[in-house]
């Protein structure tokens, strides 16, 4: 039986490398399915390709490259689908290349010979709204409802972003599928021994780990108020951060952090490494007294994916999506309480026992396996349903 071809576009965006992340991550779980039943066909750019295609041998990539003949082609049919609001000759081009379904993509044409899968990560412009400048609220909302009126399946990351769904769009809406992030980079990620990261980033040996990107919302100024609350008591710890330290949205934010960490008189136990290899990051994590996500608002949130992966204790602000994504080491507390975040700082710090045991526990590693393996399988089987769903309609 011959597979469908599945289009993914991976195209690496600086504001927001969570989407790329999450993209390699997909294919990493897609390339551990024995016998699959769909051909991914991954559109990048060439540099892309030559990284990735020697180490997905199940993955097909094409280069887009706007200098490329299909780079031109495939950016030519999306510009005129945008300023036309018509992807028919995007549309075709994905036909002519075999594709039957396009997947975190925007909506295709009318021709009904590809599907479409599209993706809302979240919709946090609808509860924070004040994080985001006018425009672009405007442009996610014609977006999105663009997605809801016309792709063939909406795609989300967790039950609570269908139920933030309703707030968005009252009307009923069908075809939607819940596809579940779960980690497979930091499963199959090395280990560095501490010393190595030690040296390297100059960080102390007892920390805990903030691996938020420094988006407003990310919440880390709660961080800074439970640092000073312990400071208060004579209890001392440090914040190791890593991430992006650049919010476009509020491109002041970062120096305001950084006032903030002086005025608390703390910023000397903030380490602030931005954005560093992933293998790093994660054996950041691993040796860690503890994971801190203190994010307002979250579709799923990668954080605590890794942290469960490598069964980490986590401590958690306590939003319906955390609660979802239940952490077997998770702890939670009021995303306005600093006080309750430094309770449960203090006793990470008084508890001896931080490193993970994730790599002597082979019932953990099965399961991880198991979850991975299921992540993908329900990938597919949405890939599946979308082809079907377009030959009904």
């Amino acid at each position: 039986m011959k597979k469908i071809k599945v289009g993914i576009p991976l195209v690496k965006n600086s504001d927001w490398l969570g989407g790329y992340n999450y993209i390699i991550n997909l294919l990493e779980a897609l390339d551990q399915i024995p016998n699959p039943k769909i051909e991914i066909v991954v559109f990048s750019s060439k540099e892309i390709k030559d990284k990735l295609s020697s180490k997905f041998n199940k993955i097909s990539f094409k280069n887009i490259s706007i200098l490329t003949p299909l780079g031109f082609l495939y950016w030519n049919t999306k510009l005129i689908g945008k300023y036309l609001g018509d992807y028919n000759l995007h549309e075709l081009l994905m036909s002519s290349l075999g594709i039957s379904v396009l997947a975190y993509s925007s909506p295709l044409g009318k021709l009904k010979k590809v599907a479409s899968i599209c993706w809302i990560p979240d919709f946090q412009h609808i509860f924070l709204p004040k994080f985001f400048p006018k425009k672009e609220v405007l442009k996610r909302n014609r977006l999105f409802k663009s997605y809801i009126n016309y792709s063939t399946i909406l795609l989300l990351s967790s039950n609570s972003a269908r139920n933030d769904l309703k707030e968005f769009s009252p009307k009923f809406i069908k075809n939607i599928r819940i596809l579940k992030f779960v980690s497979c980079n930091s499963f199959k990620s090395e280990i560095l021994p501490f010393n190595k990261i030690q040296e390297k980033y100059n960080i102390p040996k007892l920390y805990f780990h903030l691996p938020n990107q420094f988006w407003k919302h990310k919440n880390h100024n709660l961080v800074v108020s439970a640092v000073k609350v312990l400071n208060d008591k004579n209890i001392h710890c440090n914040i190791v951060c890593t991430g992006n330290i650049y919010d476009y949205r509020n491109p002041e934010y970062f120096s305001s952090f950084l006032e903030l960490l002086k005025t608390c008189k703390v910023e000397n136990q903030f380490k602030i490494l931005g954005v560093i290899p992933y293998v790093e990051m994660v054996s950041l994590m691993f040796y860690s007294k503890a994971v801190i996500n203190p994010s307002l608002f979250e579709g799923w949130s990668t954080t605590v994916e890794e942290s469960k992966i490598l069964n980490k204790r986590i401590l958690l602000s306590d939003i319906p999506v955390h609660r979802e994504q239940n952490p077997n080491k998770g702890k939670f507390f009021s995303l306005t309480s600093p006080l309750e975040l430094a309770e449960q700082m203090e006793d990470c710090i008084e508890n001896n026992e931080h490193k993970s045991n994730h790599f002597k526990s082979d019932l953990i590693i099965k399961s991880n396996k198991k979850n991975i393996l299921d992540f993908a399988i329900n990938f597919e089987n949405i890939s599946l349903d979308a082809l079907k769903i377009l030959s009904k309609d």
